[in-house]
């Protein structure tokens, strides 16, 4: 072949079908999209928990010049006590919602997909 002729490739060739794919059984196709939707869930719930403590933070007080000591203390003691409140607040939900919900189901799912799969290629 000189450099004036042009080979022609064909897509299967660039594109081959079988390489590097893998086959999953029905039900392993139902675990991956379970756990994909689990998983935007639990993204969506985590975007609408940090939007909400994001939300609920409380503003900087403008601390005035007249204040003493003990006052601008109390004003920023309470400052930080409702910041806690809001964190706190925050971090419990997500412990109950991502983390005891939707976290374990997340994990059966994907422990299923990968453990049917390991099992699958050994017998």
């Amino acid at each position: 072949m000189n450099d004036s002729e042009l080979r022609v490739v064909k897509p299967q060739e660039i594109l081959a079908e079988d390489v590097g794919k893998i086959s999953l059984a029905p039900l392993q196709r139902i675990g991956v999209r379970g756990a994909f939707i689990v998983g935007t869930v639990a993204t969506g719930v985590l975007l609408i928990l940090l939007a909400h403590w994001i939300w609920f933070e409380p503003v900087m007080p403008n601390v005035a010049p007249g204040l003493d000591e003990k006052q601008v203390a109390a004003v920023m003691s309470r400052y930080k006590e409702l910041q806690s409140i809001n964190i706190d607040s925050t971090i419990r939900m997500i412990d109950a919602i991502i983390m005891k919900i939707l976290l374990p189901v997340f994990t059966s799912f994907v422990g299923y997909v990968f453990g049917s799969q390991t099992k699958g290629k050994s017998s």
